[in-house]
């Protein structure tokens, strides 16, 4: 299955909340809405002073209409966020090259349908991953649109030139689909739950042992 993996609304979650759990499996559903957490791949990398397993990407404004992603929002498979004002537009997961770069690129959510091919799917390990973006990470970085302030973002490692190797500061990551409700939409909104596709998502992964 081909599909976006698009926005619908700011959740009323906090991102300072982890969602670690040592249980042995967590029930996996399909759902209209889901959060993506936040797995570390490598425990001994997580963020120091800030650790990012287990907690929710958030979306990070930066001008109309864009978005870094870093460590709440709901999402689905595709989906219209509200923006401003009435109509609502679809604001979609994608990639961009970071300047000067072609290997390392930063995750955003932008205006627009997204990028194609994104998925969930359920590999070996039993996990409800996206998959279609492989190499991530999550690095502090200074965001020039908030004075040169620090945040976790999420970023891609391709090693296309042989530039694209996680920097030892980052963290390797996986993004693991969590079933939520969607919230209410606008009136007027361009799309509803009629043209969302229904998506694998754990019930809790908190249920899940990260070990």
């Amino acid at each position: 299955m081909r599909f976006t993996i698009a926005a619908v609304c700011l959740a009323s979650l906090s991102a300072a909340s982890p969602v670690i759990g040592r249980a042995t499996s967590s029930d996996l559903l399909l759902s209209f809405g889901f959060h993506l957490v936040i797995n570390v791949t490598d425990a001994s990398r997580d963020l120091a002073g800030e650790p990012v397993h287990g907690r929710y990407v958030q979306s990070i404004h930066i001008d109309p209409p864009h978005n870094l992603l870093g460590a709440s929002r709901s999402l689905c498979s595709p989906g219209p966020r509200p923006y401003h004002r009435e109509p609502a537009i679809i604001f979609g997961l994608t990639t961009r090259l970071d300047e000067g770069s072609r290997d390392v690129s930063t995750l955003r959510l932008d205006a627009g349908p997204g990028q194609p091919g994104l998925n969930i799917a359920r590999p070996p390990n039993g996990h409800a991953l996206v998959v279609g973006m492989d190499n991530l990470a999550v690095c502090n970085e200074a965001v020039p649109y908030y004075g040169g302030q620090k945040f976790s973002i999420l970023k891609q490692f391709l090693n296309r030139t042989g530039g694209g190797v996680v920097p030892h500061d980052c963290a390797p990551v996986s993004l693991i689909a969590e079933c939520t409700k969607p919230n209410n939409l606008q009136r007027g909104a361009l799309a509803g739950l009629k043209h969302v596709l229904p998506s694998l998502c754990h019930k809790n992964t908190s249920a899940i042992d990260w070990a």
